[in-house]
Order: C-alpha cells, then sequence, then structure tokens
C-alpha cells in the first residue's frame, strides 16, 4: 500500500507547470468553441452521437489550426 501511495506522489510530482497551464488553455479553448457553436449546455458532449461528436472533434481541431483562438 505504502508502495502505490509514494508512486501516485511521484506521478502528481511529474506533471510540471507547463503540463498544467497547456491542459488549462485547451480546456479553455474548448469551452469557448462550444459557447461560439451555442454547445455550453454539453460541453462534455453526453447528448450526441458517436459520429456527430467526432465530427465536432474534427471542426475543433480545424478551428485550432486556424488560430481561431490565438
Amino acid at each position: 500500500m505504502v508502495d502505490l501511495l509514494a508512486a501516485e506522489g511521484q506521478r502528481a510530482e511529474g506533471v510540471g507547470k507547463g503540463t498544467t497551464d497547456k491542459e488549462k488553455r485547451a480546456w479553455k479553448r474548448w469551452c469557448e468553441y462550444c459557447s461560439i457553436i451555442q454547445n455550453d449546455y454539453d460541453i462534455y458532449l453526453q447528448d450526441l452521437s458517436p459520429e456527430f461528436r467526432t465530427r465536432l472533434f474534427v471542426a475543433f481541431a480545424a478551428a485550432l489550426r486556424r488560430r481561431h483562438f490565438s
């Protein structure tokens, strides 16, 4: 049990500030994108079909590539 707790602590220490900042930025952009497409009520996409979910992710990736959020 001690090994499991130690491993969890080491894992948490291994995540740097840069990684945390990138995760926060990506989540902020996703929430902003959902607001733009008027989907702020379902940001986790639970009510959408798998096919539409995939299409939405592709559209979001395209918006990121176009630097829509820069």
